[in-house]
């Protein structure tokens, strides 16, 4: 710019003839500032690395299946499990076959030998269905399902008279799934097999973890 005014023969010098033209409308600054860098994506006009994340970034609609396991009461590790278990990306013996691992699969958590997999564990094994049926009986839902999605989604789902049962029927799937994927890591890691009834009798503890997250949470 000259006397606050674009030099139109310059801008050609670096612009393509289309764009000096847009330049050439818009108004130039009074000169009461020095010029500076502004980046549109920020509010501010400032740059940092949250807007330009969210500038680049692919979006994609919210998952309702994945936005449950997420709450500042319910500890990083367990979220993190759960988007592995949601995603079927824990190591599991069906898992690993699938990605060429050549090895005997049985439960571990199991008394009758059963193949393991992402189904068997969470939802059909003896020992997630002891846990479940007790559990389930509290909240009067039926393990009546074959898939664990369907199953968590009910839980999830389930119409609560109170903002504070809605907030435990949302986290209480999180930790029974977590401690159940404790004691099948306890079973092959360290030949420690914890028995179904065993598990359930725990069913109060994790009820008392799951108010006291319901306590602070809300």
């Amino acid at each position: 710019m000259e006397d606050r005014e674009w030099v139109a023969w310059k801008l050609a010098e670096v612009l393509p003839c289309v764009m000096v033209q847009q330049v050439l409308a818009v108004v130039g600054p009074d000169g009461a500032f020095p010029d500076r860098m502004i980046l549109l994506a920020s509010t501010s006009g400032q740059f940092s690395l949250s807007s330009t994340y969210r500038e680049v970034r692919e979006m994609k609609p919210l998952s309702f299946l994945f936005r449950q396991i997420w709450d500042a009461s319910v500890p990083l590790k367990v979220s993190f499990f759960m988007l592995r278990l949601l995603s079927n990306r824990l190591p599991l013996d069906d898992v690993l076959v699938a990605r060429g691992f050549q090895l005997p699969s049985k439960c571990s958590c199991c008394l009758v030998s059963n193949t393991e997999s992402l189904r068997h564990l969470f939802l059909e094994g003896e020992l997630a269905t002891t846990v479940w049926q007790f559990f389930g009986s509290v909240g009067r839902l039926a393990l009546n399902v074959n898939h664990v999605w369907v199953w968590l989604i009910g839980w999830w789902l389930k119409p609560m008279k109170s903002e504070q049962l809605r907030f435990m029927f949302r986290i209480l799937p999180s930790l029974i799934c977590w401690h159940i994927w404790k004691a099948r890591n306890t079973a092959v890691f360290q030949g420690s097999v914890q028995l179904p009834t065993e598990f359930a009798s725990r069913g109060q503890s994790i009820i008392t973890r799951a108010a006291d997250m319901c306590a602070t949470g809300l």
